[in-house]
Formats: C-alpha cells, sequence, structure tokens
C-alpha cells in the first residue's frame, strides 16, 4: 500500500567514483552503467619535417605536444631545418609527449686544399 506521507526508497541512488584512469560504477534508479574513464584522449603527431626549427616547435606545441631533444646533424641547406622527427607524424600520443627532432647543422664546410 502507498502511503502518502513515506518515501518509496526502493529504488537507491549510489553513484561510485574514482578519478583517473579507473572505472565508475553508477545505480541509478535501480538501473547500473559501467564507464571507463581513460583520461586524455591520444592526438596526432603533426608533420615538421621540412620546416625551421622554431615553426616546428610552434606546431608541435599548438598540437599540445612538447618539445624533446634536437640533434644537429650536417646536411646541405640551411642550418635548423628539421630533416626528421620521432614519433612520426603517421603516430597518435597521449598529449604532453615530447617530439624528438633532428636538425640540420648547415652545409658542411669545404675542405681546404
Amino acid at each position: 500500500m502507498n502511503n502518502p506521507g513515506r518515501r518509496d526508497r526502493s529504488h537507491p541512488y549510489l553513484a561510485i567514483a574514482i578519478l583517473g584512469v579507473a572505472p565508475i560504477l553508477l545505480l541509478v534508479g535501480g538501473i547500473f552503467a559501467f564507464v571507463a574513464l581513460t583520461g586524455d584522449q591520444p592526438v596526432g603527431v603533426p608533420s615538421v619535417t621540412g620546416l625551421p626549427l622554431t615553426s616546428a616547435k610552434t606546431q608541435l606545441e599548438a598540437a599540445g605536444l612538447r618539445l624533446g631533444s634536437v640533434t644537429e646533424r650536417t646536411a646541405p641547406g640551411p642550418p635548423n631545418l628539421v630533416l626528421g622527427q620521432t614519433p612520426t607524424s603517421a603516430e597518435r600520443v597521449p598529449p604532453g609527449s615530447a617530439v624528438d627532432l633532428v636538425v640540420s647543422a648547415g652545409t658542411a664546410p669545404a675542405a681546404e686544399p
């Protein structure tokens, strides 16, 4: 029988949440829902090969990534031109990941006779 002065407690409301990379179990009105929190989603690494180092750094930061190690290599062309990157632009990585670059040190000096 329904008692107008009494609350119906047959559907308790319960929410349990653990922050971070952990599951959430919800019991709302007698219905269970399971949600997995995975944190930040991976981001695509932009292609910065062929760019000047300063432009490459700007693009990495705009993508939510950071500049990792920078290694110089003697190569034809202007100095500080990005010759390669790790990870490559085909990869997805967690936000804030470092991208290591290889940059041109400029043209090798001509050998003296």
